[in-house]
């Protein structure tokens, strides 16, 4: 090849270089594994607590600071100020004991991911009463942090049934 030109050189070489350099990896299994920690570790912490601000500095910790909440039969629940006032006066009237929690993660990209679950259990009123068994399925829009962990952008969910629930 001949140059006529010694500023065409170092373009050569550039695009020559950009071209060689491999594509990150990703690691689809570390951030299936990271994914399904931060729900589990979440659950551990909001399950039966009898503290509210814990339980609820636990659920808000997973959501983006821009989630979108939609709860069946309501209107979504936008900004984190209509979140937080949502998450406090849900489970500042009940809590939860969750029987099963079967995960699927639909797809993981480097940055986004989306995951299905059904969650199986009871609504425990706090202020008495009989427990409201529920069985719902979930699905949530995931995106990664710039530290790397998960957060949740978008929590929708609905029963699986037409059984009595807290929702109506």
């Amino acid at each position: 090849m001949i140059f006529k030109s010694s500023s065409t050189a170092p373009m050569v070489l550039l695009v020559w270089s950009v071209g060689c350099t491999p594509a990150p990896v990703h690691n689809v299994e570390a951030d299936d594994a990271a994914i399904r920690a931060m729900y589990d570790q979440r659950l551990e912490r909001i399950q039966g607590s009898a503290d509210l601000e814990s339980v609820v500095a636990a659920y808000l910790g997973v959501l983006a600071d821009d989630a979108v909440m939609m709860p069946p039969n309501a209107l979504p629940v936008e900004g984190s100020a209509a979140v937080r006032a949502w998450v406090l006066d849900f489970f500042g009237s009940w809590e939860l004991d969750v029987h099963e929690w079967p995960m699927d993660v639909l797809e993981i990209g480097p940055q986004l991911a989306v995951r299905r679950f059904r969650s199986v259990g009871n609504y425990i009123p706090k202020g008495g009463g009989d427990p409201i068994p529920y069985d719902q399925k979930y699905v949530d829009h995931l995106r990664k942090r710039p530290d790397g962990s998960w957060e949740i952008v978008l929590h929708m969910w609905s029963p699986n049934s037409t059984a009595a629930n807290i929702w109506h």
